[in-house]
């Protein structure tokens, strides 16, 4: 007798793979035709230098994120040390190259193994995060739009609009409207429910669970100090720009691109990294910065590997970081289990 397949657990395995498979069709586009030797000569001379300001760049944007998380846990009733809090996170970008958004699951089980902190709350954090980053990507892709609304109208519609349109049938604009409508009826039925969860008093755990995962969500509005979140806020996305804009000194083609060249070029690498697509946005960034990078009068050798070198050295930094967050959260969770035995 054949055992039926359980859909519900291979669903999210098939999922995973199509992602996947589209990461490799993209970098299988990104890299066809180029010459690939020509690519390897350009990566070896360049300016290594430019390394370490990246590197620390990228620390301070990470440190910022774990900080601004701190923030958003204190109102649910929890504040966890500094290291409590960068090490899931780690960890969580670490387990995203692999399986994306995974990660966000991971570092929330991450903080409750090491902190006890109960996984809804923070869970709830977590979206509150990622909606707030969504909001900043808006801004920031609007922004570099209008300061080269020329250099970037062509593009944008060719490469972005189009193809979602084509998608939509014709309907991008609409989706677009319908997403921030849904998004808004969304936020106001979760004012709604936890309106009648503290009513109810139930003792419930799905009720509790929904209600923890609530108060996650909303603890954007009982901030302490909203000031500080927002500067944690521009910190981060400041660290982004810099990380663009430092590997344009490392190659002579790319060093006398401007501020505003950077800024588009943080922008639409953001757009890439925040797809589902594994080692963030794999492919997926490499074509789009390869062709933006062209509107500057920037040979294709170069425009690729400057994408290459920017996107190979965040996930080299994501995958160490990774490690050595598995390596702490693991040497915690071993004291812990230790002091509690004794």
């Amino acid at each position: 007798m054949v055992t039926p397949v359980n859909t519900k657990k291979v669903r999210p395995w098939l999922i995973n793979a199509a992602f996947a498979a589209l990461a490799v069709v993209s970098l299988y586009f990104a890299f066809k035709g180029k010459d690939l030797a020509a690519t390897w000569e350009e990566l070896k001379k360049a300016n290594y230098f430019w390394a370490l300001p990246v590197l620390l760049s990228s620390l301070v944007g990470s440190a910022s994120r774990a900080l601004r998380w701190q923030q958003l846990l204190e109102p649910v009733g929890h504040k966890p040390s500094f290291a409590q809090s960068f090490f899931p996170l780690m960890y969580g970008y670490f387990v995203n190259i692999g399986t994306p958004r995974l990660g966000e699951v991971t570092r929330c089980v991450s903080l409750q193994n090491s902190t006890g902190i109960p996984f809804a709350k923070s869970f709830g954090t977590v979206f509150t995060e990622r909606a707030i980053d969504m909001v900043c990507l808006l801004l920031v892709v609007s922004a570099a739009f209008i300061m080269q609304v020329d250099l970037l109208g062509n593009f944008f519609a060719e490469n972005i609009y189009s193809p979602v349109n084509e998608k939509t049938g014709g309907n991008a604009f609409t989706v677009f409207i319908g997403l921030v409508i849904a998004g808004i009826c969304g936020l106001l039925v979760l004012l709604l429910v936890l309106r009648k969860l503290k009513k109810s008093g139930s003792k419930n755990k799905l009720l509790l669970f929904v209600r923890q995962i609530i108060e996650g969500l909303l603890s954007i509005f009982r901030l302490k100090k909203p000031l500080l979140f927002l500067l944690y806020t521009a910190v981060i996305w400041f660290s982004y720009f810099l990380t663009s804009y430092l590997w344009f000194f490392a190659f002579p083609s790319t060093q006398n691109l401007t501020v505003a060249a950077a800024f588009t070029v943080m922008s639409v690498g953001a757009v890439a990294k925040s797809l589902p697509v594994q080692a963030s946005g794999a492919g997926v960034y490499h074509v789009l910065i390869s062709q933006l990078l062209t509107i500057y009068t920037i040979t294709g050798v170069s425009t690729l590997a400057y994408a290459t070198l920017n996107h190979g050295a965040q996930l080299i930094y994501n995958i160490i970081l990774g490690i050595i967050a598995l390596a702490w959260l693991f040497t915690h969770n071993q004291k812990s289990r230790e002091s509690e035995t004794w």
